[in-house]
């Protein structure tokens, strides 16, 4: 067994226990030697449960081990101002007046990034710094009440300090929720620019469970309902000459998917059907979008200019598959069980390093429960389908030798069966 040091870390680097003996082993229970541990390393061994490591779980146990050499990708750990401060370009400080929404705006903002909210860069220790300061929070929450520009700022500014879940908590707090439950209720006239930011913000919150509870106590599961189906007063955000018009429907719909899951099918079942196609193609292009300049300059992201990882929409997908047997049933009329083969096999690249948020899961992570989630429809999606998924699912798995000769055998009589 590893010693309770090496698996107190390998437990907030989020690598499951099964492996930490073997860890143990090539590390020599020496935690700074982690980050030293290669794919070849990994490829073959066994883990604790006798099962062989397989070249995609290789791969991902050795992502997860890169947060020893750099503590601030790991949950427990974030960032110092001191060490962030060291990359350049600088960022700003915070404001001493909390309250000037747009030069706080700034100091949040990702330094020469397309988008203000990315990760990565010296802003981020500003980003916790804000998230975590009472004033500054209560200041944003007054903000989203007032003049729609103010609003706007602050609404952007609420999405680009929710770096971490407890980012994210921290910034529900003052009200921001109930904030942001009126902001989306604005009159249409003024809406658009407030919502194009608020809703987003809203999205971004709800990624994470610790914030659930007071998303929904401020009712905002009723009021993304109505922006999902098209039935709230400014659902329509109108497009600037030339680019396309704003998805706040889709953008809602994510958000509710992020809430069911621990609200449970009854909030899945607010989302309309329809969501999932729309999201499944929106993954696919994210997956073979070349970077981040291009995916905010074209507008990918609901035609809005924002960059999002593969990660993001991939867990709006499988929440709903969980939660939502109409959702599963639609999904596998969708190409979702191909890609989610292909992540599992190493096919399809998983999240770029950048703009990773602190010990956040990447693609690959929510691939596995996603076929898992896939497979408990029975009867749903094509015998030849459903095996070439069980076989991706072993392998990722890390499944023995058999498995290992099983695809094609697995596939061929799928076929004959059908």
């Amino acid at each position: 067994m590893a010693n309770d040091m090496l698996s107190e870390v390998l437990n907030k680097l989020g690598v499951q226990p099964r492996f930490h003996a073997l860890l143990q082993e090539l590390c020599g229970g020496e935690t700074d030697f982690l980050a030293d541990v290669a794919v070849s390393d990994l490829e073959g061994a066994t883990d604790g449960d006798g099962v062989r490591i397989t070249g995609p779980i290789a791969r991902g146990l050795v992502r997860k081990l890169q947060g020893a050499a750099n503590p601030a990708s790991t949950p427990a750990a974030q960032p110092s101002a001191a060490a962030l401060a060291t990359r350049q370009p600088v960022a700003s400080p915070l404001p001493a007046d909390p309250r000037d929404i747009k030069a706080l705006r700034r100091a949040v903002a990702a330094v020469d990034r397309p988008d203000e909210g990315m990760r990565g860069t010296a802003a981020d220790a500003n980003k916790l710094q804000a998230a975590a300061n009472p004033a500054v929070i209560q200041a944003l929450s007054t903000a989203l009440r007032g003049r729609m520009a103010d609003a706007a700022a602050a609404a952007a500014t609420l999405r680009s300090i929710s770096v971490t879940p407890a980012a994210a908590l921290s910034a529900c707090e003052a009200g921001v929720p109930s904030a942001l439950a009126e902001a989306l209720q604005r009159p249409a006239v003024t809406a658009g620019p407030v919502i194009a930011w608020a809703m987003p913000a809203v999205a971004r919150l709800a990624q994470h469970r610790e914030t659930h509870g007071r998303l929904t106590a401020a009712g905002l599961p009723r009021i993304l309902e109505a922006f999902a189906h098209d039935r709230a007063a400014a659902s329509k955000v109108p497009a600037r000459e030339g680019q396309p018009a704003p998805r706040i429907n889709l953008v809602a719909a994510m958000a509710l998917a992020f809430l069911s899951e621990t609200g449970g099918p009854d909030i899945a079942s607010r989302v309309p059907l329809r969501t999932v196609p729309e999201l499944v193609a929106l993954l696919q292009k994210r997956i073979f979008a070349a970077n981040a300049e291009e995916i905010v300059q074209s507008r990918l992201f609901c035609g809005l200019p924002l960059y999002f990882r593969s990660r993001f929409v991939l867990q709006t997908i499988l929440r709903l598959v969980e939660q939502s047997g109409a959702h599963c049933a639609t999904a596998w009329r969708t190409p979702l069980p191909e890609l989610v083969s292909g992540l599992l096999e190493g096919e399809l690249p998983s999240d770029a390093e950048e703009n990773k948020p602190f010990g956040s899961p990447e693609a690959l992570d929510l691939a596995l429960p996603c076929a898992e989630a896939l497979l408990k429809a029975e009867g749903a999606g094509s015998p030849e389908s459903r095996a070439s998924l069980e076989v991706a699912l072993r392998l990722a798995r890390g499944s023995d030798s058999s498995a290992s000769a099983a695809p094609a055998a697995a596939v061929a009589a799928a076929a004959a069966a059908a």
